[in-house]
């Protein structure tokens, strides 16, 4: 047969032409060949390949919808499924993943499962093999990639987290705390005593005592202390401690899980503690047997309570626990402290102390003597942790959240817990560290006082798990310090070299953590240094950027590249949440425990939200709170305030351990499942919903506790709460906590700890791309700030309130007294301090715009007060009192004005002189110069108000020579400043160094001054009363001394839009579970408690708006889903409970127009009366019915008991000056207050009505009461008895009005009859008084000569209503009688009166010796006495105090006779006259004291009087012209 040879070299496939007429180099059709690309002759020839066999590889007829050729091996890669839905695969259907071997044609099952999740919709078109790694994409799953090698083993891929390209990531942070759970004895247990089953010694003293299970309120807990925190005091035996404070409510019952817990951060290096000393047993005090005594204390640091003490001398005298359990510290000799301990020493517990023995007080506890690693390496670094895991691939996770900073300050953060003795050899102090901190401005000790940290690294399940399940194949510890952007490896741990000694567990029960046993490794961390740092792509890798799904994938430079991908998923638009700040405890959560110095930040603004993520690491963009947008809601941002002090008051400074941000969450997070919304993780065979099969026995379970469940089935992990029991103690209702996974429906699962039983109605199918895990994430814009250490504030210019007139006391000719006047001094409104050494730099100057000699600088810093100054007092430089405090600014910040140099601004003295008046020339006669000048002796004056920098010349050691008197001269500074007289003391520290002076405006702090005053001793201490320099001296006030005062900066703002990882994250499973309950019916409303103003009118909103709360904790926002109307069906007053009031006559219920939003309004109006409050008449409960539509649509009724409590709150009440209640009185501000005139004889001054500020007219006066408050007289002189108010009509009466006074006086006008909640308006008012002129016969003065004279003679003067007075001591010559002289000397004859019954008088007494040829002395002691008299009736006579004046001498009630001795010399007489002034009305006289006059010359020597109007002195005008009125009107 003839061959036909073809060649098809255009290697085309023909079919439209008739076979007959195809061209040459085509061909018709053709099977299983190939056309030769060969150079050969064979080129265009026809090659025959292997074509396709079919095989039926699964009997249930599974197809393939994807395959991968490796042609090395001969080998294909086949993905099979018989599923052919769009929902995710059951179990009942058929997923795999075989290796097929071309050769023997036999298939081997690599992975198989419905976890596999294939579809026949969903082809595998793109795959790639990479060495053993097969990598495969369905667009419907996740990429996902299996080891071919390792999957020839039986059951490694069984999981999604298995084969999916992207890795579990580890969301749970590194903690840093120590725990034992244990259970509590059934006997010995008291409030103070804790009683364990078990003996263990890992329980310290320190440990913080808290219940295991805190799911529930504090309130309901079996510990419910929250501040301060009950801890272990003393370690009885390893089953016994005892605990403070007192637990409450009672003894722990038997049985009560409670954990001990402490930090893992402890310093072992250290063999003591920071304030640790070595002493002597002086003695040993037998009382008690536990006390010994110190009287020479080496003082290295003070002793604390709790600290370890040692016996050096015989160690093995002391228990090795032995503690301080309180120190006496002498107040007369620091270095004197008695110190009782926490146990016996009288011979029956242990050996004790002996005279002698040298003790250490502050051992270290946790001290090890062969710590080995870098002690000083964390001192000055704020370190954070965490991890990652490598795979068993060699790929890495993403790293867990990283630690808070593990920090412990040395001396516990505290000033003076250190070492005290200053190194310049001077005496201990207590308050060194102060001394330290402002003279070099920063806090040497505050370091990091850890160097060791047990790490526990949480792992997902057990070490055996991490392994097989999770393929982990090492942990990197990482390390970051807080300054440094690298992330560095610490240490890598081998999983596979890790045993079971290095793992424990913590036993969680709490809203957080769900019922759960969770695993950690133990890791020790010595303060070792970081082996290596990551690069920056690791460092930065937020997630691994692996899609959602892919449609296309390949291999591009060994690199896997997905196509046509979705990245992520869609989270929720908003959280309903809100945002608060807490006081840190050890129940809300572990952090305190954990990180006992941190702290949120005072006066900043936090933003806090959620990033949520999947089990691979997917994360959210941040998503804030959904109340963001309305303005009744905090939402996700919260301002943290300074504390105030009241906050101080209730959590005291030393017991107040920080503030916590927290988050009140009102709905279930990530449940959403609209397009995007991927809903929840579960997996596999997670229980959806349980019925109660047998609710066990009674009372086997508490309500509000979760309890774990087991089954005889698969499935593990499901956790429940008995939310209700039956009145027999059965469970009742159960809300499903954890689904764990694995189960079936229909299993029967047992509540463990009784004999409760549930079954499976229904469990979820996988959802493994659903979210996962929370993180809560916080921005903080407030950035670097500084703390500045200042050597104390000076309040005001630093001179004395009083300027010195320059004279000085002399008493060369007669006695001349130095005087002064007020100054200016800027003191509330300014404040300046020393600027030193670093405070410099944080504290800058503004150099824009400065001249080359410019030497004030503005600055443009903003300080907030924390440690202030007061004002210095007496006893605090004589005990070392208190002499700074914490300041409370609240929102007030001050502004720096200015910063210049001392000698610049002129405003100490340099060098500082102390002020001084000067020499007594009479005693101390100045020196005559060389220069013919006099210049004073022995001292001079300095300090005074003068030129800056001058000078002024004396002579130190004056000498007589020669009948003169002389010396030399020396020129020393005045120490004057400009401004004023300087005080006693240097108040800027270190001025003679001239340092930058900052000056600041404190107008805004009224009440709340910062610094102290400069307030020196008098001018002259001598006088009675002393010349004072500064008003507040009598008050105890004096010279600002340098002490600590504490200033932040205001925090440099960060533009950076950043928010911050926290370590508060975990399973958004138990986080729902906590906020969810089964219930479809209106449990609740938002609002439960409310008020309304009696001022409402009828038809009003009362209350706060309202939504009602489903059992889901959800607010109903839909007026449709509320499907019964809400109405109010029972109303009663809280005083009459059993009373049902008609609910119409008082309030209604209404919508407000905002979607599901209520309120209540009143159909009525009130009075707040004095039963309103104290007795709850007017405290109303409201029950409210309503009902809404269930989940099945299903109506459910509810009645909401005793929804609302709604107060009626009280109004104040209004004061007016009219009748017709038109004119209010003003606030009575100084610059505007409501001002009467009237003369001192008026007895009416002004009539006051007032309204009670409610809305019903027919009671708007009811149940007023007026009252006056605090009267100030322009003199400050008394004001009692003065005025009176009528509390019914409101009249306001006077008697005994102070001539020529102004008054200030406030007008109380209380409602609801002064009784409980009512309020008081106070108004003041200003009433000034003319002052009349004094009785004529008084003011017409003297009228003969008459005086005493003679030694020993008695005399008095008399200014009274009686012709003779009757009681005239007997011996005593009436010298003067105003009435009598008056009368008889004055035509034509009056009766005229010469008692003081209106104005003023002014007595002088006059002491004189006349000339004689002999020297010698005369004295005379005398008293002006006061008796009341009102025209018919008389007092007794008593000294009393004169008007304080200047020109007048002061006389004290309390004193004892005036004294007056003048000696004479030969031929020479003197005299000397005391004169005071009296506005007590009544009568007046002098009296000399039983002596008389004596003295060698009081045979020359006389006392005579003269008197006249107590206004004509410094006053003159008519007040000296005798214009007076003859009798009292």
């Amino acid at each position: 047969m003839a061959e036909i040879k073809n060649t098809f070299l255009k290697g085309r496939m023909n079919q439209d032409l008739d076979s007959r007429i195809i061209p040459n180099g085509e061909y018709r059709e053709a099977i299983n060949l190939l056309i030769s690309r060969s150079d050969s002759s064979t080129v265009g020839e026809f090659e025959n390949v292997l074509g396709n066999t079919l095989y039926n590889l699964f009997s249930q007829g599974a197809h393939v919808i994807g395959s991968q050729t490796d042609e090395t091996n001969n080998l294909v890669y086949l993905f099979v499924t018989s599923y052919g839905g769009t929902a995710r695969a059951t179990s009942s259907d058929k997923c795999a993943i075989l290796q097929v071997n071309l050769k023997t044609f036999v298939p081997t099952v690599l992975v198989s499962g419905s976890f596999l999740n294939f579809s026949t919709l969903f082809p595998i078109h793109a795959t790639n093999l990479v060495e053993e790694l097969l990598f495969f994409t369905d667009n419907r799953n996740q990429p996902r990639r299996i080891n071919i090698t390792t999957a020839q083993q039986a059951n490694v891929y069984t999981k999604e987290a298995q084969v999916a390209v992207a890795q579990y990531y580890p969301y749970d942070p590194i903690i840093p705390m120590l725990r034992q759970t244990v259970g509590v004895s059934a006997s010995g247990n008291t409030t103070t005593q804790i009683t364990i089953t078990g003996a263990n010694t890992n329980i310290k003293v320190g440990d913080i005592v808290t219940p295991n299970d805190i799911t529930t309120l504090v309130t309901n807990q079996p510990i419910q202390n929250v501040l301060p925190q009950v801890k272990v005091v003393e370690i009885i035996s390893s089953t016994e401690f005892k605990v403070s404070p007192a637990i409450t409510p009672a003894a722990l019952p038997a049985g009560t899980l409670i954990d001990f817990s402490r930090t893992s951060m402890r310093n072992e290096d250290s063999e003591y503690v920071s304030n640790f000393s070595i002493n002597t047993v002086a003695r040993v005090n037998e009382r008690g047997g536990n006390n010994i005594e110190i009287t020479t204390a080496v003082f290295g640091g003070l002793p604390r309570v709790g600290d370890l003490v040692k016996n050096i001398t015989v160690p093995a005298s002391v228990p090795a626990d032995l503690r301080v359990l309180s120190v006496n510290v002498s107040t007369t000799a620091t270095q004197e402290w008695i110190i009782v301990f926490d146990k016996q020493h009288d011979g029956t517990g242990f050996t004790g102390f002996v005279v002698g023995n040298k003790i250490a007080i502050g051992a270290n506890p946790d001290y090890n003597v062969n710590f080995k690693g870098d002690a000083e390496w964390l001192d000055d670094k704020f370190v954070r942790f965490s991890y990652r895991l490598r795979f068993k691939d060699s790929e890495y996770s993403l790293m867990a959240p990283f630690t808070q900073i593990m920090f412990m300050p040395k001396q516990y953060g505290e000033f003076g817990l250190g070492q005290l003795t200053p190194e310049t050899g001077e005496d201990p102090n207590y308050y060194q560290d102060e001394i330290d901190a402002y003279t070099s401005t920063i806090l040497q000790w505050f370091e990091n006082d850890i160097d060791t940290i047990d790490l526990k690294i949480p792992i997902p399940s057990t070490l055996l798990e991490l392994s097989s399940t999770y393929n982990v194949k090492e942990i990197d510890i990482l390390y970051r310090e807080s300054d440094a952007i690298a992330v560095k490896v610490l240490d890598t741990l081998d999983v596979s070299g890790l045993s079971s000694g290095e793992i424990s567990t913590i036993k969680y029960n709490d809203d957080l953590h769900g019922l759960i046993t969770q695993s950690f490794i133990e890791y020790k961390y010595k303060s070792n240094k970081p082996y290596k740092t990551l690069p920056e792509s690791q460092t930065v890798r937020v997630f691994d950027k692996v899609p959602i799904k892919a449609l296309g994938q390949e291999l591009i430079s060994n690199r896997i590249v997905y196509g046509n991908y979705l990245e992520k998923q869609t989270p929720p638009s908003s959280i309903a949440y809100k945002t608060t700040f807490t006081p840190r405890d050890g129940q809300s959560s572990d952090y305190t425990t954990q990180y006992p110095y941190s702290s949120v930040k005072q006066n900043r603004t936090y933003q806090v939200g959620f990033v949520l993520a999947d089990y691979y690491g997917r994360q959210s963009d941040v998503i804030l709170s959904s109340f963001d947008n309305t303005n009744d809601s905090e939402g996700s941002s919260i301002y943290v305030p300074y504390r105030n002090s009241g906050d101080a008051t209730s959590a005291q400074v030393l017991s107040y351990i920080g503030t916590n941000l927290s988050l009140s969450i009102d709905e279930a997070i990530g449940t959403g499942t609209d397009p995007g919304q991927p809903g929840l993780y579960n997996e596999e065979g997670q229980v959806n919903a349980l019925t109660i099969l047998d609710g066990g026995g009674n009372n086997e379970y508490d309500i509000d506790s979760n309890y774990a469940t087991t089954t005889s089935g698969s499935g593990t992990g499901c956790v429940i709460r008995v939310t209700s029991k039956t009145a027999g103690g059965k469970i009742a209702t159960i809300a499903l906590m954890v689904g764990g996974a694995g189960y079936a429906a229909g299993q029967v699962l047992t509540i463990t700890g009784g004999t409760a039983t549930l079954t499976i109605v229904a469990v979820n199918v996988a959802n493994p791309l659903g979210w996962y895990t929370y993180k809560i994430v916080v921005k903080q814009q407030e950035q670097e700030y500084y703390n500045v250490y200042i050597p104390g504030f000076i309040n005001g210019l630093p001179i004395n309130n009083l300027l010195w007139n320059g004279t000085p006391y002399s008493t060369l000719d007669s006695q001349v007294f130095p005087g002064s006047s007020p100054i200016e001094t800027q003191r509330d409104k300014i404040f300046f301090s020393t600027i030193l050494s670093d405070n410099i730099n944080k504290i800058p100057r503004n150099l824009t715009e400065v001249g080359p000699t410019d030497e004030e600088y503005n600055s443009d810093e903003i300080l907030f007060i924390r440690v202030n100054n007061p004002n210095t007092k007496a006893q605090d430089i004589v005990g070392g009192g208190v002499r700074n405090l914490q300041y409370y600014p609240g929102t007030l910040n001050q502004n720096v004005l200015n910063l210049s140099t001392v000698r610049e601004n002129e405003l100490a003295p340099v060098p500082f002189q102390p002020f001084n008046i000067g020499p007594n020339i009479g005693t101390q006669l100045p020196v005559q110069g060389p220069g013919n000048e006099y210049v004073s002796a022995n001292s001079v004056a300095l300090g005074y108000q003068g030129d800056y920098g001058s000078t002024t010349r004396f002579v130190p050691i004056p000498v007589l020579f020669d009948g003169k008197r002389s010396g030399i001269v020396k020129t020393i500074p005045t120490g004057s400043i400009p401004w004023g007289d300087v005080g006693g003391a240097a108040s800027f520290y270190a001025a003679d160094q001239n340092p930058f002076i900052m000056k600041a405006g404190q107008v805004s702090n009224w009440g709340n001054p910062v610094g102290a005053i400069v307030c020196g001793a008098p001018l002259f201490a001598g006088s009675n009363p002393p010349i004072q320099h500064d008003t507040n001296f009598a008050g105890g006030a004096r010279d600002m001394q340098p002490t600590l005062s504490i200033a932040e900066t205001k925090p440099v703002f960060s533009v950076l839009d950043i928010f911050w990882e926290t370590t508060m994250a975990g399973r958004l499973e138990d986080l729902n579970s906590a906020i969810n309950t089964n219930y479809d019916g209106l449990v609740a409303i938002t609002d439960n408690s409310g008020s309304f103003a009696e001022s409402a009118v009828i038809d009003s909103s009362v209350g706060d708006p309202f939504y009602f709360i489903n059992g889901s904790g959800a607010q109903i926002t839909n007026y449709s889903t509320i499907t019964i109307a809400p109405t109010i069906t029972g109303l009663v007053r809280q005083s009459a409970p059993g009373t049902p009031l008609v609910p119409g006559d008082f309030f209604d219920i209404f919508p407000t127009g905002v979607a599901g939003q209520y309120t209540l309004r009143n159909k009525k109006t009130f009075v707040f009366t004095d039963t309103s409050e104290a007795n709850s008449t007017d405290v109303y409960l409201v029950t409210i019915s309503a009902g809404n539509a269930s989940s099945t649509n299903q109506v459910i009724g509810d009645t909401l008991v005793n929804a609302i409590t709604l107060d009626l709150t009280n109004v104040a009440p209004i004061s007016y000056s009219d009748a017709a209640r038109n004119t209010p009185l003003p606030p009575g501000v100084p610059s505007n207050p409501y001002t009467i005139a009237v003369d001192s004889l008026a007895t009416t001054i002004a009539t006051f009505y007032g309204r009670n500020g409610s809305a019903e007219a027919a009671n708007d006066t009811l149940q007023l009461a007026w009252s006056l408050g605090t009267v100030l007289r322009s003199d400050a002189g008394t004001t009692a008895g003065v005025f009176a108010i009528d509390s019914v009509t409101g009249v306001l009466t006077a008697s005994g009005l102070a001539d020529d006074k102004q008054y200030s006086i406030q007008i109380i006008l209380t409602d609801a009859n002064a009784g409980v909640g009512s309020i008081a308006l106070n108004r003041t008012i200003s009433v000034t008084v003319g002052v009349p002129f004094a009785p004529k016969a008084i003011s017409a003065q003297r009228r003969n000569t008459a005086q005493l004279i003679g030694t020993g003679n008695r005399g008095a003067w008399y200014w009274v209503d009686q012709v003779n007075p009757s009681d005239n001591p007997t011996g005593y010559s009436i010298i003067y009688n105003a009435q009598t002289v008056y009368r008889a000397d004055t035509l034509p004859v009056n009766t005229c009166e010469a008692w003081l019954f209106q104005g003023t008088i002014e007595i002088s007494v006059v002491f004189a010796v006349s000339a004689t040829a002999l020297t010698g002395d005369a004295s005379v002691r005398f008293q002006i006495e006061h008796r009341t008299y009102d025209g018919n009736n008389r007092g007794t006579w008593n000294k009393i105090n004169s008007v304080v004046e200047n020109n007048f001498n002061t006389q004290l009630a309390t004193d004892p006779f005036e004294s007056s001795s003048l000696a004479v010399g030969q031929n020479q007489a003197r005299s000397f006259t005391f004169i005071y002034k009296f506005d007590q009305l009544g009568e007046y006289r002098i009296i000399t004291n039983t002596q008389g006059l004596f003295g060698d010359r009081a045979s020359f020597a006389s006392v005579n009087s003269n008197f006249k109007d107590g206004k004509c002195r410094n006053d003159g005008g008519a007040y000296c012209a005798n214009g007076g009125p003859c009798n009292p009107s």
